[in-house]
């Protein structure tokens, strides 16, 4: 153990082995467990719509239902697609409303191609962009009321209300995608989002 400690503090290794690892782990939470969650959060409003006695165990329905690897796989390509479009002046912004669906799409498929779940999204956000812009300003007001409180409005309501809106949203271009039946559109096939049985759980 002696000898370890040698190497480490004669060559300086400790501060850049914790480094690596603190950097190792911030890269796992933020991709299996940060995106999964949120995913699972996207799928609980979706459900609480039209079944109130939604439990909170759906939160962690893609560990449950072992479909962790492919929503991973999309979160990870949307990540770096946006940091890609980020280094242009507007593009960021405009892929940041182009992929806004991603996750609701993952929540209501899981197993959806990662090619599919992103083209879906940009099609289902066509023309819809510039009023889903609009309706992420209404939350200003909320966002700054939420800093003066260090961060207690945002927790107890308005990221829940925020979420419930990007729920009601996607589900309002939801089925204008299904009536429409736009390309790939057979993907939206989660009858447990209009009409789920009594019984559900």
């Amino acid at each position: 153990i002696y000898g370890y400690e040698r190497l480490f503090v004669a060559h300086d290794y400790a501060p850049g082995v914790i480094f690596l690892i603190s950097g190792l782990f911030g890269i796992f939470f933020h991709f299996f467990i940060r995106n999964l969650m949120y995913i699972g959060e996207c799928r609980v409003f979706m459900e609480t719509r039209t079944y109130t006695n939604t439990r909170f165990h759906r939160l962690f329905f893609l560990y449950r239902q072992r479909h962790i690897m492919n929503p991973v796989r999309i979160m990870f390509f949307r990540d770096l697609f946006l940091s890609l479009w980020f280094l242009t002046i507007a593009g960021g912004l405009i892929k940041l409303y182009s992929y806004r669906m991603i996750p609701y799409i993952i929540a209501e498929n899981p197993c959806i191609p990662r090619k599919k779940a992103i083209l879906l999204s940009r099609r289902m956000m066509y023309g819809h962009k510039w009023n889903t812009f609009l309706l992420d300003l209404s939350f200003l007001g909320w966002g700054l009321l939420s800093v003066l409180t260090l961060g207690l409005v945002g927790i107890f309501y308005v990221n829940p209300y925020r979420t419930a809106v990007n729920a009601e949203l996607y589900m309002t271009l939801r089925r204008k995608t299904i009536q429409e039946q736009m390309p790939d559109w057979e993907l939206l096939n989660d009858s447990l989002l209009e009409d789920p049985p009594a019984d559900f759980i």
